[in-house]
């Protein structure tokens, strides 16, 4: 309702923002639960360890020089995590969606097999 906009807005205003890193806590949240611009460029399985080793991964960015950004979370809270800036032969790109891999790391790997048979036969 209008009054029940009013009153967020107010509590936001006057004391929410004067939280340090409030802001970037509510910014955050907001890309990485459907926010309108979404960090996430794409679901990824990562070998970080040079071996057959897997992680599930959301890349946030390529590089030109053969490097991928990627954001490992951390299950369940997936808003925590590792960053890793790994070798493009290390990252297998997934053609599955955001939301979907995000649900896995919320369920603890549960369904993950859907996006694992994804995975490009060799």
């Amino acid at each position: 309702t209008r009054i029940g906009k009013y009153f967020i807005h107010v509590l936001e205003e006057r004391l929410l923002k004067k939280i340090p890193l409030y802001k970037i806590i509510k910014e955050t949240v907001i890309q990485l639960f459907g926010g309108e611009k979404m960090i996430f460029k794409s679901v990824a399985l990562v070998k970080p360890f040079g071996n057959d080793t897997m992680i599930t991964a959301f890349i946030t960015d390529e590089s030109e020089n053969g490097y991928t950004t990627v954001f490992v979370p951390s299950a369940p809270a997936p808003t925590g995590g590792y960053i890793y800036h790994i070798k493009n032969e290390f990252v297998i790109k997934i053609d599955y969606p955001i939301e979907q891999a995000m649900k896995t790391i919320l369920s603890l790997g549960s369904g993950s097999k859907e996006f694992i048979n994804k995975l490009p036969l060799k």
